[in-house]
């Protein structure tokens, strides 16, 4: 069998670091902003909106 090129090797793995980088953002944004939905929620504000 024929054995893959380094450069490929380097782009599997910079292509797996990138996406749990991603990954984790997206989990430490999502609990911020949801966290603090939930603040709001349980300090009982309310929003207005004015049409």
């Amino acid at each position: 069998m024929k054995r893959k090129s380094k450069g490929m090797d380097r782009l599997i793995a910079f292509f797996i670091a990138g996406a749990m980088v991603l990954i984790i953002l997206a989990i430490l944004m999502g609990s911020y902003f949801f966290g603090f939905i939930g603040f709001l929620r349980v300090m009982g504000a309310e929003s207005v909106y004015l049409f």
